[in-house]
């Protein structure tokens, strides 16, 4: 039987499939416990102003939201959420944009691809860009981690996404270590902090080299944002 690829338009309910996980089951488990400082809590602000503002045009970039169901975002309450849906004017392929930003690391030690998709049906994907690679921005090479999954919809139709994905800890710095997430938020001083992941979903039949330089193009439009969590002033993001 002939395997039918996905249409690009499935990107939008991978990202909303990512979304909805990702506010949904933590919570549960994890209720916050802990109050921000007044630094933390002045950073929430304002990361939650720039969120506010991420432009709808990035470069030939179009952006639309993505829906995400209120009750979900009411269950986590995270400081900032948003979906966003990209396409070029001239059409072509579509990325598709997420940013949370939680007030406690406890909401967020659970809720990466490895965890998130796996859980909702998906497989993990041949992709040559899987694995550890690099982002530019501000002239920094930001690390990220390349997922890939695939899926199988109504038995005949392939569904194949690709995500660069990444967290900014309460200090700016950049890492891909879940790990490093969990030992934090065993110190709830640490915790209360809060921390921002940021994934960029592509379909895997864009080209690597044309998926790069379209989430290079993002990082550029998230500059307010970025800046707000401290990685354009923050300390060494270069990865190793």
């Amino acid at each position: 039987m002939k395997i039918r690829r996905a249409s690009p338009g499935f990107l939008n309910r991978a990202a909303v499939g990512l979304a909805f996980v990702l506010v949904i089951v933590l919570p549960m488990v994890f209720p916050n416990h802990v109050r921000p400082d007044p630094t933390a809590l002045a950073r929430q602000v304002a990361v939650a102003a720039a969120v506010e503002v991420v432009p709808y045009q990035i470069g030939r970039w179009l952006g639309t939201d993505v829906p995400i169901p209120r009750s979900a975002v009411e269950l986590l309450r995270p400081n900032a959420f948003l979906s966003r849906r990209f396409r070029r004017a001239e059409g072509g392929h579509s990325v598709s944009l997420l940013v949370v930003h939680c007030m406690d690391i406890r909401d967020m030690r659970g809720h990466y691809p490895p965890n998130c998709y796996p859980s909702a049906g998906w497989s993990v994907a041949d992709d040559p860009a899987s694995g550890k690679a690099t982002l530019d921005f501000d002239g920094r090479r930001l690390p990220v981690e390349v997922y890939a999954f695939r899926r199988i919809e109504d038995g005949i139709r392939e569904s194949r996404i690709r995500i660069y994905n990444f967290f900014v800890l309460q200090d700016g710095r950049v890492t891909t270590d879940i790990g490093e997430l969990r030992a934090r938020s065993e110190r709830l001083a640490l915790s209360a902090q809060g921390v921002a992941q940021i994934p960029i979903l592509t379909l895997i039949e864009m080209p690597p080299v044309e998926a790069v330089a379209a989430a290079n193009e993002f990082l550029e439009g998230l500059t307010g944002l970025l800046t707000a969590l401290g990685v354009v002033e923050g300390g060494e993001h270069d990865a190793p």
